[in-house]
C-alpha cells in the first residue's frame, strides 16, 4: 500500500483580503478601552486606511497586467489579474478579464467555473454578461479581441504550452505504513491479538515532472517520483490525452507505478458539462489484484464565494468475483489566507461493496476516511524564471479496520517554470 499525496496544479483562480496594516498619524497612539477593544472611530479609520491601501495596490496590478495582456505576456498577465484579486476579490474588471484569459489559454475546467459564477452574480454588468456568455458558447477569440485588443485576438487558441515542476522534500510515512500497533484476527475459534512490529520510516522524496500541451489540444504528463527508503520503489506516471472529435469530449491513456510497486493502466472517455462538470468512463487493469474491471466518476469544480477554488467529486470502481468493489468521494478546497499565502485542504472517504477478509473483523467491508491539510508560501519574484513555492501538510486516514490507519506530515519545496 502505498500513500504520495501531491498536487499540482497548474493553474488555480485564487483571491485574498488584504491583511494590510493601519496607516499611523503624527497624533499619539489610541489606547484600547476597557473591553479590550480600540474604540468605534479608530476602527473606522484603521478600515478606511486598509481599504484604500488595498484598492491602490488593486489598481496598480490592474494597470501591470493590462500592459501584459497588449504585449501577449499571457503567464506574467495572469499573475497579475491573481494579484489584483488578492487585493480585491469583487474587481469586476479583473474578474472578466482573467475568465477570458484563461478561456483563451484552454483552461477550460476553471475557465467555466468562474464564468458561471459570474454569470449568476446579479451585480455582473449586462455587457460583461454577453462577453462571459460568448465565451462559454465557445467564441473565446472574438471575446478575447474586444476586451484585451487586436493583439490577444492574434493569439493560438489554445495556445500550446510546457510546465516544469521540480520538488524536494521530507515525508514521515511515504508508504503509508499502518499506525496501528496490533492487529486482532477473527479466527473460528475466537479472536487472536498479535503485535505490529513494521513502524513508519520517514524519509526524503524528489519529484519531477513535465506537462506538455499542443495548439491541437493533445497533452502528454510525465511524473517520476523517488524516496530515500531502501524498500522504496520509484514511482512514475505517464498519461496522454486530447480532443475526441466530439464536442466536449476527450480521451486519455494512463499508466502508474507506485512506491510499493504496483501498477495500474487504464484508458478513459470524459464529457465536459456546462457549470465544470465533467463526467468521466474508464477501463482498467490492476496489477496487484491480476484484474481488469470498469470506473465511473463524476467531478464538479467552482470557485466559492469568488475567491475559493473547490472541486467535489465521486466514482464508482466495479468489482467482480473476489475483487472487492468501491465507492468514493471527497472534496478539495484551496483558501487564500493572505498575500502569497494559502491553505489546501482535501478530504476523501472509501466504501468497500463487499468484505475485505474474513480475517478482520469477520470479513466486515472496509471504510476509509482520509483528510490532508497544506500550508503554502509563494516567493513574491521570480526564482530562475519559475515559481517558488515551500510547503507543510499533515494527513492522516481512519478506517474500521486498524490495520489501514495511518499518519504522515512532511515539508517540500517545489518549483514550477511554465512557457
Amino acid at each position: 500500500m502505498s500513500q504520495c499525496v501531491g498536487w499540482v496544479r497548474w493553474a488555480t483562480v485564487s483571491g485574498a483580503l488584504l491583511a494590510g496594516h493601519a496607516v499611523v498619524s503624527a497624533a499619539p497612539a489610541i489606547a484600547e478601552d476597557a473591553a479590550g477593544q480600540a474604540p468605534p472611530l479608530a476602527a473606522a479609520a484603521s478600515e478606511a486606511a486598509d481599504n484604500a491601501e488595498a484598492a491602490a495596490q488593486a489598481q496598480a496590478a490592474y494597470q501591470q497586467a493590462l500592459q501584459a495582456l497588449e504585449q501577449q505576456q499571457w503567464t506574467q498577465a495572469e499573475l497579475l489579474l491573481e494579484r489584483v484579486l488578492m487585493f480585491q476579490p469583487e474587481h469586476a474588471e479583473a474578474l472578466l478579464q482573467l475568465a477570458t484569459l484563461l478561456a483563451q489559454r484552454d483552461r477550460l475546467e476553471t475557465a467555466q467555473a468562474l464564468i458561471g459564477v459570474l454569470l449568476h452574480d446579479p451585480r455582473t454588468p449586462p455587457a460583461h454578461r454577453r462577453h462571459l456568455q460568448a465565451l462559454l458558447d465557445g467564441s473565446y477569440r472574438q471575446a478575447a479581441a474586444a476586451l484585451v485588443g487586436a493583439a490577444a485576438a492574434a493569439a493560438p487558441a489554445p495556445a500550446p504550452r510546457t510546465q516544469v515542476l521540480l520538488s524536494v522534500g521530507y515525508t514521515r510515512n511515504p508508504l503509508g505504513t499502518s499506525s496501528a500497533t496490533q492487529l486482532t484476527l477473527t479466527l473460528p475459534d475466537g479472536s487472536v491479538t498479535l503485535p505490529l512490529a513494521a513502524q513508519a520510516q520517514g524519509g526524503g522524496m524528489a519529484t519531477v515532472a513535465l506537462h506538455h500541451q499542443k495548439a491541437s489540444g493533445l497533452e502528454l504528463y510525465a511524473q517520476a517520483q523517488t524516496s530515500s527508503l531502501a524498500q522504496a520503489s520509484t514511482s512514475g506516471r505517464v498519461a496522454l490525452g486530447g480532443p475526441l472529435g466530439l464536442k466536449n469530449h476527450s480521451w486519455s491513456l494512463s499508466t502508474q507505478r507506485a512506491l510499493d510497486g504496483s501498477s495500474r493502466h487504464s484508458a478513459a472517455v470524459v464529457r465536459a458539462l456546462d457549470g465544470g462538470t465533467q463526467l468521466m468512463a474508464s477501463l482498467f487493469h490492476d496489477s496487484a489484484f491480476q484484474r481488469t474491471d470498469w470506473l465511473v466518476r463524476a467531478q464538479r469544480s467552482a470557485v466559492v464565494a469568488n475567491r475559493w477554488p473547490a472541486t467535489a467529486w465521486g466514482e464508482y470502481e466495479h468489482g467482480r468475483g473476489s475483487a472487492r468493489g468501491a465507492v468514493r468521494g471527497g472534496m478539495q478546497a484551496l483558501m487564500p489566507l493572505a498575500p502569497r499565502w494559502q491553505l489546501q485542504g482535501l478530504v476523501s472517504g472509501q466504501w468497500d461493496t463487499s468484505g475485505y477478509s474474513q480475517l478482520l473483523e469477520s470479513n466486515a467491508a472496509r471504510r476509509l476516511l482520509t483528510a490532508h491539510i497544506e500550508l503554502e508560501y509563494r516567493w513574491p519574484a521570480p526564482q530562475w524564471g519559475g515559481q517558488a513555492t515551500v510547503s507543510a501538510y499533515a494527513a492522516r486516514r481512519w478506517s474500521n479496520l486498524t490495520l489501514f490507519d495511518w499518519r504522515d506530515h512532511g515539508i517540500r519545496l517545489s518549483w514550477l517554470r511554465q512557457w
